[in-house]
């Protein structure tokens, strides 16, 4: 505030309506800053005497001030009161007179007392007079035509397009609504379908998951592949409650199913594994392989024949063989000597079983390079020590006495 407040516009008798400006001039008073009143501080009738004019005064919280009643008391002094805006949103209580920040009142001396000026009075709003900041509240709002609009209200309308109705049909809603990109009906049907999802389903758990879900439930097992051919395997309507009765008849029943008796059991347990209808035990000295000899009125075994079984062998590269089991033996390779040796367990074995051994040239070369035949020990054939195949494809054929071998072609 400057060191000297100059009023220009001093209001007395000047005619005014209650809003409009402080009447015409009549003078101009000074007041400095050393008189003006301070916060809480009184107009006094020096000062009041020296002029009439306007008082500026600041304010706090609760503060009140007092004008002076003038040394003349002859009516008409008038002074016009401002609570500086200073004083931010506390208000100035002057003779009783509530006087808002930034607000001015005509106040004028009636020869008793300070009044109210009623040629320059403000209309009442709530009880507020001189210069009246107007709020929502001040105003009645079921009978005052014209209402305050906040910036609420502002701001809503503003949010408002231009030509919207709130008339629009459910059926005009509806198509603007679906009308805009990537926004569909939500049909009765789906919300059935939706309401029969249960919270947090997810259409992307893995057969793991799935698997482990429902296994987690109480008496929900695993049904393995194992179990699931195990139950294939079992017929329809099986039972596991049949007697042992029951099932006994049930299986007789079956065509080409018989019973199998204890004493069937026992007659089978007393037959070798392997056995045939005829085969008997042979002796613990039998070769396997070789004929046994037989009575053939009992049809048991009376000993081991140790005859070898009849086999044919080709020699090919072979140029010394000893027989072991063969009757037959074919030359198939004629390129060098060939000797064939007949074994002593041989010679024995064909006397035995009746048998022969049969020698033969197959590759017809037994005429340059003959195939020389003898025995394992002093056994002789035809009373020499060995004989030759020297023609091409000639053969011999050999039968035993036991001890000797003889030729029949």
């Amino acid at each position: 505030m400057p060191d000297t407040i100059r009023v220009i516009s001093i209001a007395k008798q000047g005619p005014a309506g209650p809003e409009g400006p402080i009447g015409p001039p009549f003078g101009v008073g000074e007041f400095s800053t050393s008189t003006d009143p301070a916060v809480d501080a009184a107009v006094t009738q020096e000062i009041v005497d020296a002029s009439d004019g306007v008082v500026i005064t600041l304010t706090a919280a609760g503060n009140a001030q007092t004008i002076a009643a003038p040394s003349d008391t002859t009516p008409g002094k008038a002074f016009a009161v401002v609570n500086d805006t200073a004083s931010g949103a506390f208000t100035v209580t002057v003779n009783g007179i509530v006087i808002s920040s930034g607000a001015m009142v005509d106040f004028r001396w009636d020869g008793a007392a300070y009044a109210l000026d009623s040629a320059r009075l403000v209309d009442s709003v709530n009880g507020k007079i001189g210069v009246v900041v107007i709020d929502p509240d001040d105003l009645d709002d079921s009978s005052t035509a014209n209402k305050f609009t906040t910036q609420a209200e502002i701001d809503k309308l503003s949010g408002i397009e231009t030509d919207a109705t709130a008339d629009q049909t459910g059926a005009e809603i509806k198509i603007a609504y679906e009308s805009e990109a990537d926004t569909n009906a939500f049909t009765d049907a789906e919300q059935t379908k939706l309401s029969g999802v249960e919270s947090g389903a997810t259409a992307d758990q893995t057969d793991a998951e799935i698997k482990t879900a429902y296994e987690n439930n109480a008496d929900t097992n695993a049904f393995t592949d194992a179990e699931q051919t195990k139950l294939t395997g079992i017929e329809a309507g099986a039972e596991v409650n049949q007697t042992p009765s029951e099932i006994k008849t049930d299986y007789e029943s079956n065509a080409d199913t018989n019973e199998f008796s204890d004493a069937e059991q026992t007659k089978l347990a007393g037959i070798e594994d392997g056995a045939k209808i005829g085969d008997v035990v042979g002796p613990a000295s039998a070769v396997d392989g070789n004929v046994a000899l037989f009575d053939t009125t009992t049809g048991q075994l009376l000993k081991d024949g140790g005859a070898p079984a009849i086999g044919t062998l080709y020699v090919s590269t072979a140029v010394d063989l000893l027989t072991a089991g063969q009757n037959i033996i074919g030359v198939t390779d004629t390129s060098v000597l060939r000797t064939i040796t007949i074994s002593t367990a041989d010679i024995t074995n064909i006397s035995t079983i009746g048998s022969t051994i049969a020698i033969k040239d197959e590759s017809g070369g037994a005429g340059t390079n003959a195939i020389l035949i003898d025995t394992e020990g002093s056994e002789t054939i035809d009373g020499l020590s060995d004989i030759s195949i020297d023609v091409d494809f000639g053969g011999v054929i050999l039968y035993s006495n036991g001890s000797n071998l003889f030729t029949l072609v």
